[in-house]
């Protein structure tokens, strides 16, 4: 590394994903830092695209929910951000058949009654306390909503089972009396002009302007630990990355109340599950079935090999013009599964929902391993005993937020209290 100015606090992130850039970014931004990041080849972690001529292909997060204060930080980068089509207002779930919503009238009525009696609630939150997203729902909205809408809408989203996903976790943000209203002028989803992959890569140019350093390294704990007395450390990695690093010395990066809280973290963390994806990029010779907007979303029960499908085409006009389709394979990380085998999946889905299929002109598929963890109580737990050391810091959708939106607004927060700290 480089000789660092002394005026300045010296401060390494590890990782060169979404969540260490955009944190690099807003750190910067103060003035107050000399920066190091450690990234590995490839710039913007699992945040990839493949560019043809016509159209981009983003091979994991097709998009962000727009927030005024990503507005914002787009704008300063001189980016505009699109809005999805009008065709992408129809979402769909399958629940036995395609449907906008399942539901029928009497169940419809009755969920708007249980919708009126909860808003009745004065502490919300409260309401989710040590209960999964299936025992919540079902106490306060009854098992028509909870089986027919969220269920299939969560298994897409969270890749899990509601039963399985603590609803303070996955909840409680909706709830949360300090939230800061949401102001953006474009609603809904929305990408960066050229897509998010690009964007990470222009961040990244940006930030070497401003004299980040960049170094291509894998790290091991004692090179972090020797580190430290001269850096504030961020931990922007995966969890499988930061408990390789973490679980050989715990009690040097953690803060324990006592040697049986230890013991818990190791036992927790061991128990933590991660949730590997494959992402399958489809176009079509004379295409006959088609979705009509922005993608459907499957119930578990009706055994589709897919959490869901994206329309890309019908979402953003940057996704087409021709008519391609993503579909998301939850995997097993022990799994070897060739190209042949997982398209043989894929045109089964095509053909149960469709009821008939069209010839594959082209695709392209994406594995990626241990994307996000399962929002289980075990990680509620975890997070609960994980308070670093001073001068340790993480950020990344292991620490409780999910998607790109909410671990940027999680890095905002994260910023000041890095500054805080580095003040005192």
């Amino acid at each position: 590394m480089q000789n660092l100015t002394s005026s300045k606090k010296n401060i390494l992130i590890i990782g060169a994903g979404f969540s260490g850039l955009t944190l690099a970014a807003i750190l910067e931004e103060k003035k107050l830092f000399n920066i190091v990041i450690f990234e590995k080849d490839t710039v913007g972690g699992i945040i990839q695209a493949v560019n043809t001529d016509q159209l981009i292909l983003e091979q994991a997060a097709p998009s962000l929910l727009n927030h005024h204060k990503l507005e914002d930080f787009f704008t300063k980068y001189n980016l505009r951000l699109s809005p999805t089509l009008s065709t992408a207002k129809n979402r769909y779930l399958y629940y036995n058949k395609i449907s906008r919503w399942p539901l029928g009238i009497l169940a419809s009525l009755i969920l708007t009654y249980k919708g009126l009696v909860f808003l009745l609630i004065k502490n919300k939150i409260n309401t989710l306390k040590d209960l999964s997203v299936q025992d919540w729902s079902n106490k306060y909205f009854g098992t028509d909503f909870t089986d027919k809408i969220l269920k299939p809408a969560f298994f897409g989203i969270y890749a899990s089972d509601i039963k399985d996903l603590c609803a303070h976790l996955v909840l409680s943000r909706f709830f949360n009396i300090n939230r800061q209203k949401n102001k953006a002028k474009t609603k809904g989803s929305v990408i960066p002009s050229g897509g998010l992959s690009n964007f990470l890569q222009l961040l990244r140019k940006d930030l070497i302007t401003k004299e980040v350093q960049f170094i291509k390294k894998n790290i091991n704990t004692e090179e972090i630990i020797k580190l430290k007395q001269d850096y504030i450390v961020i931990f922007a990695t995966s969890f499988a990355d930061f408990y390789k690093i973490v679980k050989t010395k715990p009690s040097i990066f953690l803060n324990f109340n006592d040697s049986t809280e230890a013991l818990k973290w190791t036992e927790l963390s061991n128990q933590m599950q991660n949730i590997s994806l494959i992402k399958v990029h489809l176009f079509f010779e004379n295409v006959k079935n088609k979705i009509k907007g922005f993608g459907v979303l499957f119930h578990p029960k009706n055994n589709f090999y897919s959490l869901g499908v994206l329309a890309n085409s019908c979402i953003f006009k940057e996704y087409g013009p021709e008519y391609n389709e993503a579909w998301i394979l939850k995997q097993n990380i022990n799994s070897n599964e060739q190209e042949t085998e997982i398209l043989n999946k894929v045109a089964a889905d095509r053909l149960q929902l469709f009821g008939s299929n069209d010839k594959i002109s082209k695709s392209f598929i994406k594995k990626h391993f241990d994307v996000y963890p399962l929002y289980n109580q075990t990680l509620y737990d975890w997070l609960q005993i994980t308070q670093f050391q001073a001068g340790y810091f993480a950020t990344g959708n292991y620490w409780g937020s999910l998607g790109l939106t909410q671990i940027f607004l999680q890095n905002e927060t994260l910023a000041e209290k890095i500054t805080d700290y580095a003040k005192h």
